[in-house]
Parts: C-alpha cells; sequence; structure tokens
C-alpha cells in the first residue's frame, strides 16, 4: 500500500483451498474468522493465517498499511506588502506548508485557481488560500482582506477670494 489517502483501506485475503479454518487480526489485536474484506481505518499491520483439516497452522501472512492519513496540512500563512493606506497595487504572498501538494487561491468568494507566485493586487479585495497534502486532505482556508488601496484622488478644493 504506497498511495496516500485519506480514507480507509480494504484488505481482501486469499487462502489456500485446503484452509478450513481462515483467521485475520489488525495489529496486536485478537485473531478473528476472516468472512471477506477487512476495513482497515488507521495505519496498522494485517495478519492472515489459516489451518487445514488436520490441524496444521500456516505461517503468518502480512501486509502493512502505512498510506493512510488524516491529518491536514498547516494553514497557509498571508502576508502584504502593504499594510498601510496606499495609491500603489499591494503584492500578497503566500507561505504554504512543505507538504503541500496543491495550493490554490480565489478572490472575493470565486473560483479556487492554483497558486503559482504572489499576487499583485491592483484593487481592495478578499484573497483566501488552501493547500492540499497528496492524500487528499485539506488546510484551513487563510484568508486576507485587502481594505488599504485607494487611487482615487480628492475632489479637487474650491478656492474663493474676499475682496
Amino acid at each position: 500500500m504506497t498511495t496516500p489517502t485519506n480514507q480507509n483501506v480494504s484488505v481482501s485475503i486469499d487462502y489456500p483451498e485446503d484452509a478450513v479454518v481462515k483467521q485475520v487480526k489488525l495489529g496486536t489485536g485478537a485473531w478473528t474468522s476472516y468472512t471477506g474484506p477487512v476495513t482497515v481505518t488507521d495505519n496498522t499491520t494485517v495478519y492472515a493465517r489459516a489451518k487445514d483439516a488436520a490441524g496444521n497452522t500456516s505461517e503468518e501472512g502480512n501486509l502493512s498499511v502505512a498510506n493512510i492519513d488524516r491529518v491536514a496540512p498547516e494553514t497557509p500563512a498571508l502576508s502584504a506588502s502593504v499594510t498601510t493606506p496606499t495609491n500603489q497595487d499591494v503584492t500578497v504572498t503566500a507561505s504554504f506548508p512543505n507538504d503541500a501538494f496543491v495550493k490554490e487561491v480565489r478572490f472575493n468568494g470565486g473560483s479556487w485557481m492554483n497558486y503559482f507566485a504572489p499576487v499583485v493586487m491592483d484593487a481592495n479585495t478578499t484573497l483566501e488560500v488552501r493547500a492540499q497534502d497528496v492524500a487528499g486532505n485539506w488546510s484551513e482556508i487563510a484568508v486576507i482582506q485587502i481594505t488599504n488601496i485607494d487611487k482615487v484622488a480628492p475632489v479637487t478644493p474650491t478656492l474663493s477670494a474676499n475682496v
């Protein structure tokens, strides 16, 4: 089992034709009768053994299930190049955890897109990012609201003269 997953793993066992007793156990658990595929919910070793009609017990077969990962990546961190009022663009950089396999960004609650590089914002916007690991677990969504961009010039002052 090598493909990472955040799902349960189903393990099937093929016993020899002369097996009259088919047993299975998970990890250090107790031996139980094998009646069909075993659902593994956490990483462990699955053991199997058989007994024939004469009472001979086979050697134990085993399969290590080590590909279940249910831990989400850390939440990405967001930082803006400018946080004070500005009439310039603001660059937002996302820092993703090391186990991020998929990196995504979206603007103002729109569609998710791949994140490749820092994003240059030319208007006030809500930006969200998230990460997914190879097992399919999603991080929490990181949110930054850019509200400091003001590119509108003030109204022209009115001049008056007193005589």
